[in-house]
């Protein structure tokens, strides 16, 4: 619930924004009385829509992830509630009630003064005569003084009220009115509902010019407005600022290119929203045979041991202690004690082997303990000797076979 309270306050600020800056100065009317109503819903409407976007992810991502053991997302905290958050909701609850009662309140208050009042139908609509100088219309109601209404300038007030009504403006100030009531904390819906009433009294205001003479009307407004009447979702006839309406009534009609440009130009605005609000995205790992950070990370630690243990292995072999080994000494004839070069020398099973230098020195390196260490040349005996045996390994002699 927060968070769709916060994503629809974000959009009602962002497009009420955008109207303020560019539209609302400008005579559009009922283009900017649709702007303001669209702007609502779509605020009320994009939190409540989820759009899954699947967009995929190279394998390296997902394998750093995992060698960083991070999550792939944050889990939703499973903790209670904090003493904060009820006790903000409690405060928005009791905010929601109190609005609520006002609202009724006023409905309740339209309702009496349609009882308590005089009526009469005529022309589709339905007077009701009141003491108050002011006149103003709630749905196909008209409240007004019997006076004004029989007086020469009853017929533009008439004819003001008649434009709120075809409009059906009341409806939209009903809608506002209950948006309010969720949104009572946020100051931006009640400057919706003193726009789109302003946007209402432009149109009737133009509806009555175009049978009335400019100066007459501009006139008759500013000597009704020094009352106004106490219905915050009817409409009055001497609605304030007056000034705004005169200012407007003077304004030149907007072009048909000023009118599709400002049809065209919110939907950026509506699609960002939207992208922003409405649209979730989840992640598809694609495999891929790039070298990612994490492999190479793997490979080093692996080189790293592997370096460490051949060095244990070099340190104990220095102390003698060690398992594996290498094994040198010096290979010659029996006889002659000549060195022997052509020689083979490997050790079982390792399979690891050697061959003498010039001088008849051999080096057979990692030779496993316990095993057995072969000797074999052309024209000599084979000899095999004992690999712990460091005495006889030491200096090898082979005898001759003639």
């Amino acid at each position: 619930m927060v968070d769709y309270l916060l994503e629809a306050s974000v959009c009602l600020v962002c497009l009420y924004l955008f109207y303020w800056l560019v539209l609302s100065r400008q005579k559009l009317l009922s283009l900017n009385r649709l702007y303001l109503l669209i702007s609502v819903t779509i605020s009320l409407a994009f939190p409540l829509i989820t759009i899954t976007l699947s967009m995929e992810i190279p394998e390296t991502v997902q394998v750093w992830r995992s060698s960083q053991n991070l999550p792939e997302s944050v889990p939703a905290s499973t903790e209670a509630p904090g003493t904060g958050v009820s006790l903000l909701s409690v405060i928005y609850w009791i905010g929601l009630s109190l609005t609520l009662i006002m609202f009724l309140m006023k409905i309740k208050s339209i309702r009496s003064c349609i009882r308590s009042g005089q009526q009469e139908k005529a022309e589709g609509l339905t007077f009701v005569y009141i003491n108050s100088r002011q006149a103003f219309s709630f749905f196909h109601y008209v409240f007004i003084n019997k006076e004004v209404k029989e007086s020469t300038s009853g017929t533009s007030v008439i004819e003001h009220e008649k434009a709120h009504i075809k409009g059906l403006h009341s409806l939209d100030l009903l809608l506002l009115e209950l948006v309010k009531t969720l949104f009572w904390f946020n100051p931006i819906i009640y400057l919706y509902h003193k726009a789109l009433k302003l946007q209402h009294e432009y149109i009737a205001d133009e509806a009555v010019i175009r049978s009335w003479d400019k100066a007459s009307y501009a006139d008759l407004l500013v000597r009704y407005s020094l009352k106004q009447s106490g219905y915050q979702f009817a409409h009055s006839f001497s609605a304030h600022p007056v000034e705004k309406r005169l200012k407007m009534i003077d304004n030149p009609k907007a072009t048909k290119m000023k009118k599709l440009r400002s049809i065209l130009i919110p939907i950026p605005l509506f699609a960002i929203l939207f992208i922003t609000v409405s649209c979730a995205d989840t992640s598809i790992s694609e495999p891929s045979d790039e070298i990612t950070l994490a492999e190479l990370k793997i490979s080093i630690d692996e080189l790293k041991e592997m370096l460490e243990k051949q060095n244990k292995e070099v340190v104990s072999s220095h102390f003698g202690f060690s398992s594996v080994s290498d094994v040198t000494g010096w290979l010659k004839d029996s006889k002659t004690n000549e060195p022997i070069i052509n020689a083979k020398i490997w050790s079982l099973p390792s399979g690891k082997s050697t061959s003498p230098n010039e001088e008849g020195f051999y080096r057979l390196p990692s030779t496993p303990k316990d095993t057995l260490v072969t000797y074999k040349a052309i024209g000599y005996k084979s000899l095999d000797i004992a690999r712990n045996d460091y005495r006889r390994t030491n200096n090898v002699k082979l005898e001759s076979r003639r």
